[in-house]
């Protein structure tokens, strides 16, 4: 085969990869969707940064491959990759890792619900002695301003007596 079929050939396999890389980073996306509820503004903002960064990757792709000339055959080349991972692996890879990922959550749960009940009920002790001090603090400062009150009011009356 001729040199120019073998960089043609490797430019082909070179957008199939980068077509199956592209699905693979919007796997990301939808892992996280399983894993943590979005709305649709946050959806449409992921959305966007992906396609950005896929504009930005293809067009760095085209350029040092093929000096920026856009060839069918590469356009085929990324749409063939995206559609065979996706239709294949694609569903296994995203249930696998969310299903690894749930399971990763649930044990920190469990291990943080487990560590953090001692550090619950010590919260709870502490903001039942505060509250109790509190309140006996706050008696002691009314009773302490009705007799300073008392005291004032006595030693004016004696001052205008005398």
């Amino acid at each position: 085969m001729g040199s120019g079929i073998i960089d043609e050939l490797s430019f082909l396999l070179h957008s199939f990869l980068l077509g199956i890389g592209m699905i693979i980073f919007y796997d990301i996306f939808r892992i996280l969707r399983r894993l943590i509820p979005h709305k649709s503004v946050c959806i449409s903002v992921e959305d966007m940064v992906y396609w950005i960064v896929c504009a930005v990757l293809i067009f760095l792709m085209l350029y040092n491959e093929n000096d920026g000339i856009i060839r069918w055959f590469a356009v085929a080349g990324m749409t063939g990759g995206m559609f065979l991972y996706n239709w294949t692996i694609s569903s296994y890879v995203t249930g696998g890792i969310t299903w690894i990922l749930q399971i990763i959550m649930k044990v920190i749960c469990l291990i943080m619900g487990v560590f953090g009940k001692p550090f619950l009920y010590l919260y709870g002790k502490c903001d039942k002695i505060g509250n109790y001090t509190w309140r006996k603090v706050t008696k002691h400062c009314v009773r302490k301003k009705k007799g300073l009150k008392k005291k004032l009011r006595t030693l004016k009356i004696y001052i205008l007596r005398h």
